[in-house]
């Protein structure tokens, strides 16, 4: 979405390079730009160290202190016959 639509800004961007080097499984734009949010799944031991580093690296280039919102994922859909 950021390349194809250019709906990114710098912070959503910095999040989404950041989480995954600090050790998330991945991360990507949801919504639509501003306002939107960043998803990254992490392992459960990961989450203080991948969050510290988004707030480091958004502390840095002076961006406002992120949120994060923690959401355990669900058991996947199934069929019903």
């Amino acid at each position: 979405m950021r390349d194809d639509y250019t709906i990114s800004c710098h912070e959503l961007d910095t999040a989404v390079d950041t989480a995954p080097a600090a050790g998330a499984l991945g991360a990507r734009l949801v919504g639509g730009g501003f306002g939107s949010s960043a998803i990254a799944p992490v392992e459960e031991d990961d989450s203080v160290a991948v969050a510290e580093a988004v707030e480091k690296t958004f502390a840095a280039r002076g961006f406002t202190t992120p949120r994060f919102f923690e959401a355990i994922p669900s058991a996947g859909a199934r069929r019903f016959s």
